[in-house]
Formats: C-alpha cells, sequence, structure tokens
C-alpha cells in the first residue's frame, strides 16, 4: 500500500523552506500536510507489495477526494489464503489520510522541542487530547474498548515525514483496562514518481495492543502446543520445510505467549505507481 505524486511537484514539496524556522506544532503539522497533498497530486493508483513475517501481500489503492482532501483508499489485498478488501493499521493511517490526526487536532499539538532519530533532525511533537476525534488507528476488532491516551511523534524537519510514533493508553476487556504501548518507526524513505513512502516499517505492540485477553492467550497456547505435536510427527525433511516457511510466524506466537509482545517489520518488495490494478484483479 502507498501514494505517489507528480515528480516536479513533490520536488517542490521537498524544498520548501527548513522546517527549522517553524514556529509552533499548528505549523509544522500544516507544511507537513501540504507536503504530504503535493506528493498525492499525481497520483492515481498504487500497488504495493510488502513482506511480513516472511508472508508476501499486495495491495492496490485509489486516489479519492473525500471532504476535499486527497485519501488514498485500499481497494483489494491478495496474500496466500486470502483475497478481499483490507482495513488500514495504525501505521498506514500516517500516509494514506493524515489530515485528521493533523489538520482536525492541530490546536491539540504541542512541540515539545527537538531530536534526532537515526541521525536525522527531528520535531519532537505531542498531544494527549483525544476527546471528540474519531480515530482508526488499527486497534483490532474485540480488543475491547479503547482509549488513547498519549501520542508522541519524531517528524523529519527535512522531508515532514514521520519517523517514530509512539502510542499509549488503555483498553477495556470485561471491564478491566490494560495499558496499551505501540511504536512505529518508519525508515528507508524512497521516492517513487515524485511519491515519497517508507520501504521498512517495524511495529512493536505488547499484549494489551494486540487485543489478546486470557482465555485467547490460553486458546494460542493449546493451538501452539498441537502445532509443535504435528510437527514432530512429521518427516524430517518436511518438518524442516515447514519450520522454515513458517519460522517467522512461530517466532513471533512464541515471543507473544511468553508475554514478551509482539515485533512486526514490514518490508516494501515493489512500488507501483499508476499502474492500475494487479493482473488478474
Amino acid at each position: 500500500m502507498l501514494a505517489l505524486t507528480a515528480l516536479a511537484v513533490a520536488t517542490a514539496a521537498l524544498t520548501v523552506p527548513s522546517s527549522a524556522t517553524a514556529q509552533s506544532a499548528q505549523e509544522i503539522l500544516t507544511r507537513a500536510l501540504e507536503a504530504h497533498d503535493a506528493r498525492l497530486a499525481g497520483v492515481e493508483n498504487l500497488t504495493v507489495t510488502q513482506e511480513v513475517m516472511g508472508i508476501s501481500m499486495t495491495s492496490y489503492m485509489v486516489r479519492e477526494t473525500v471532504d476535499g482532501r486527497s485519501v488514498l483508499i485500499p481497494r483489494s489485498t491478495r496474500a496466500p489464503g486470502f483475497e478481499g478488501e483490507p482495513e488500514l493499521d495504525a501505521a498506514e493511517a500516517f500516509w494514506t489520510d493524515p489530515h485528521e490526526l493533523y489538520e482536525s487536532a492541530a490546536d491539540r499539538w504541542a512541540l515539545r522541542g527537538s531530536g534526532s532519530v537515526a541521525g536525522r533532525d527531528t520535531w519532537s511533537l505531542q498531544i494527549s487530547d483525544f476527546d471528540g476525534l474519531d480515530l482508526d488507528l488499527g486497534i483490532p476488532d474485540g480488543a475491547g474498548a479503547f482509549d488513547l491516551r498519549e501520542m508522541t511523534m519524531e517528524m523529519d524537519r527535512e522531508l515532514l515525514v514521520p519517523l517514530h510514533v509512539s502510542l499509549n493508553g488503555e483498553v477495556r476487556d470485561g471491564g478491566q483496562p490494560r495499558p496499551v504501548g505501540m511504536e512505529l518507526h518508519f525508515s528507508d524513505y524512497r521516492e517513487v514518481e515524485g511519491y515519497l513512502h517508507p520501504f521498512v516499517t517495524a511495529v512493536e505492540m505488547d499484549l494489551a495492543s494486540s487485543g489478546i485477553s486470557e482465555d485467547e492467550l490460553a486458546q494460542a497456547r493449546t493451538g501452539m502446543a498441537e502445532l509443535q505435536r504435528q510437527l514432530q510427527e512429521m518427516p524430517e525433511a518436511q518438518r524442516q520445510m515447514v519450520q522454515g516457511m513458517m519460522q517467522e510466524q512461530l517466532q513471533a506466537m512464541e515471543a507473544v505467549l511468553a508475554g514478551e509482545g509482539l515485533e512486526l517489520e514490514l518490508r516494501v518488495l515493489d512500488l507501483q505507481v499508476n499502474n492500475g490494478p494487479p493482473a488478474g484483479r
């Protein structure tokens, strides 16, 4: 999933005066939205193929105008064993349609100073008032009522894109509040036909943010035990093949069951702009 824009327009957006002259969070966010909209100006559709936990998936998106702004709308996702219309997650919300978070909540953001991420100068922004905001940040259905308490963002001063986002809050599962923590790391930004997109996105979640209740954990442990039993009963060659194919998924599930949380890394393998829907769609 991704987005793009005319090369000339995007180049102009990337060469606006340095964000070092910004005087407030609102000014920074306004310029970030201007750059975002400029990069989408020449985009009609895009196709992105990315890999997560050893699984490759291809998503097709189109640009539409919603309430006077350009928004990337997911139309289809194809992955092994799945084909259908996807839902956006927290990471994707920052590049498909950041208007609600940047514009509607502009007066709630505060500039906390400057910093750096991987050698890049950043502005440190923070928001803690979400009252009345209807933000879809990818908390799974069934995770219970979710209350976002605080969000901090390190925004690249030059490119005006997020490099690190931290989300903290509570999820109420069965009436019992549990802390939620999610870290998003965006890196390896590349320009494709004028559109700038992170080719590596790392997501770190604790058990609460992944929406797993104690009953679901118990079921998952039972399922993992059964899978391990089946693996042990396979011929050696077949077992090694299956374990090789599922290595990353198994390691991630084992970490969750051990209470270590969940770490995912999404790597973009291919990004195409204005090439129409994928073949066979």
